[in-house]
């Protein structure tokens, strides 16, 4: 998310709002979670919940597998989670939001998956994809720039892995008015620039949560 959505639109607002610095911290969306309820940050960007925040939807990100051009399954349009069961897997860690979808999607399909590595970072998973490693699973917000890779969405029984991001802050706690001018046009930015929309034609469309009035 940092280096696909907040990235491109971080120097407009810089220019827009020279007196706000904006600190940025990576984490996992239990980690995520854990500092918006600490009062530690302002906001985070993690899948669509039930918990207590307020939210507004970004947009959704669908589960893909990038492996090599030359794999069989490459030519795809979707793959169905139980055709990984005998693939080498490259999987983020557990406390990730797309590590989740895809174990929920493993036991709908009765797969027990043949994990080769667990890590943070979606672009050292990419990275081993592109020495024939193993399969990578990442969400659709990751940057993929070699041309040797295909990423295809996932599903299971047809139905798209994934779920809807948003952007979250604690209703109890007042934002700033520079804050309330962040959330507006980080959320104008995401409507038109989210990355990974080259995959909602592609996949299965995630259902929509219902969006809280703020």
């Amino acid at each position: 998310m940092i280096a696909t959505l907040l990235a491109p639109f971080l120097p407009r607002h810089q220019r827009r709002h020279p007196g706000v610095e904006v600190h940025l911290i990576d984490g996992s969306a239990m980690r995520q979670q854990h500092r918006l309820d600490r009062g530690e940050v302002h906001f985070s960007i993690m899948p669509a919940s039930g918990g207590r925040f307020a939210r507004r939807l970004l947009a959704p990100v669908h589960a893909l597998a990038v492996l090599p051009k030359s794999h069989r399954l490459a030519r795809r349009t979707v793959i169905e989670v139980a055709e990984l069961a005998d693939e080498p897997l490259l999987l983020m860690q557990r406390e990730y939001g797309s590590r989740a979808w895809f174990d929920a999607a493993c036991e709908i399909a009765s797969v027990s998956p043949h994990v080769l590595m667990e890590c943070t970072t979606a672009y050292t998973l990419i990275e081993l994809a592109a020495v024939n490693y193993g399969v990578a699973v990442v969400p659709s917000t990751s940057a993929i720039r070699d041309r040797e890779l295909r990423a295809v969405p996932l599903v299971v029984r047809g139905t798209s892995v994934g779920q809807w991001s948003t952007i979250c802050w604690d209703p109890q706690r007042r934002l700033s008015q520079y804050a309330e001018r962040f959330l507006e046009e980080l959320t104008t930015h995401a409507k038109r620039a989210f990355p990974g929309r080259e995959f909602y034609r592609r996949a299965p469309a995630l259902p929509q949560p219902q969006e809280p009035v703020t």
